[in-house]
């Protein structure tokens, strides 16, 4: 398992590294990605979620906002009440393609996969492909 984990970040690794547009078909820059990112559910158009990263802006008071936190090690904290009791998922992210993350809990079960739309420093698009039931 670990040397398929391995692999897989390698791969990440190495095959990020374009600029990216706002196209379904962007390359994700790893650097970009890594920080917290807060859902921003008031811009939030259709099933496109809006995200910006934490302490960017004055968010309106709600009672929960879904937050991300991608790392550059490919680890990645995902704070949700819909996913766990705890609401907490210390887990892990890979990219699938270009522009697909798959997010895993700490036992490698998937969790999620957003299919993202645009990336850029203060701006985090994408809709949920997959979303598994709470356990």
């Amino acid at each position: 398992m670990k040397t398929i984990l391995t692999i897989i970040f390698s791969v990440v690794f190495i095959a990020i590294g374009c600029d990216t547009v706002e196209d379904p078909n962007i390359s994700l820059e790893v650097n970009k990605l890594s920080k917290s990112w807060l859902n921003s559910f008031e811009e939030q158009v259709d099933s496109v979620q809006v995200y910006r990263p934490e302490g960017s802006k004055e968010f309106p008071t709600a009672s929960f906002r879904k937050k991300y936190f991608f790392k550059v090690t490919g680890k990645c904290d995902l704070t949700d009440t819909t996913l766990s009791e705890s609401g907490i998922i210390n887990g892990n992210w890979s990219l699938q393609s270009d522009n697909v993350l798959l997010i895993y809990d700490a036992d490698y079960k998937l969790a999620e996969i957003l299919q993202v739309y645009q990336l850029e420093d203060d701006i985090l698009r994408f809709t949920i492909l997959y979303k598994r039931e709470k356990k």
